[in-house]
């Protein structure tokens, strides 16, 4: 079995047009691996994907795996990316027999970091009480491990072809920040920013970085994937693969708890 979880994903959210590799790394590589994993015999394939790639529903508020994208899905590169790659693996398959199942993760946290991704230099933020404010927004937000388990379940028991979501349970960005107060005795930011004010800051925040060449606080790109307002859902992996999820607190609990044994360490 293969697992096919590497994608140009952080790098994205820095400044710069990022285009050509995300879509040589995301989309070509993709096609490239697949065709050298038949090459070896591997018997199937489990793609990592993005929950991105779901837009919003026709009615009501909870999408699946059959809802068309949207318009997040288009002008987020990242997610544009992942739906070509996804294309790019249903061409594939029309010639090759090896079954592919793809996972669809929400928004990632979870103990060893190491990267970190924007959800643990979130944490890390918080931690070192960098954040300002507490802008407005939400997600689906599942444990790195319920999404490794998930991968292993549908290396058993997925069906070729059929995508998975495996996005744990919607949480806003106050839902979050609160948590992490109640588990490292950190004060939250109290300041509340609308939108409007919050997306401005985050282009000034971009543009400073493109000059400076340091990182940025927050990009509009990031800001703009936490707006939407639907949730997806999880049912059919929960159905099918048996995925479960733990809850937010453990995971925060787990990823603070790393996080600080790296810092004394």
């Amino acid at each position: 079995m293969l697992v096919h979880a590497a994608a140009y994903f952080r790098e994205y959210y820095a400044p710069g047009n990022h285009w050509d590799l995300l879509y040589r790394t995301n989309v070509d590589g993709t096609r490239d691996l697949l065709t050298a994993a038949a090459r070896q015999g591997i018997a199937k394939v489990v793609y990592i994907s993005t929950s991105g790639l779901i837009g919003p529903p026709a009615s009501g508020h909870v999408s699946d795996e059959s809802t068309p994208p949207g318009r997040r899905t288009h002008e987020n590169l990242y997610f544009r990316s992942k739906l070509l790659a996804e294309e790019a693996i249903l061409e594939w398959s029309r010639e090759h027999p090896t079954p592919v199942v793809h996972i669809l993760p929400g928004w990632m946290f979870g103990p060893s970091d190491s990267a970190p991704t924007g959800s643990g230099q979130m944490v890390l933020d918080f931690l070192a009480r960098k954040l300002p404010a507490i802008p407005p927004g939400h997600a689906s937000v599942v444990d790195a491990r319920d999404v490794a388990a998930a991968v292993l379940q549908a290396a058993e028991r997925g069906r070729p072809g059929e995508r998975y979501i495996v996005a744990g349970r919607p949480a806003t960005l106050l839902e979050i920040s609160q948590t992490l107060e109640r588990l490292s005795g950190i004060p939250a930011p109290r300041l509340r920013v609308p939108y409007t004010a919050m997306l401005g800051f985050a282009y000034v925040s971009k543009l400073v970085s493109r000059l400076t060449g340091a990182p940025a606080l927050v990009t509009p790109e990031a800001l703009k994937t936490l707006q939407e307002d639907y949730d997806v859902s999880s049912a059919k992996a929960m159905r099918e693969l048996g995925v479960t999820f733990r809850p937010l607190e453990e995971t925060l609990r787990d990823e603070i708890a790393w996080f600080r044994a790296r810092s004394v360490n």
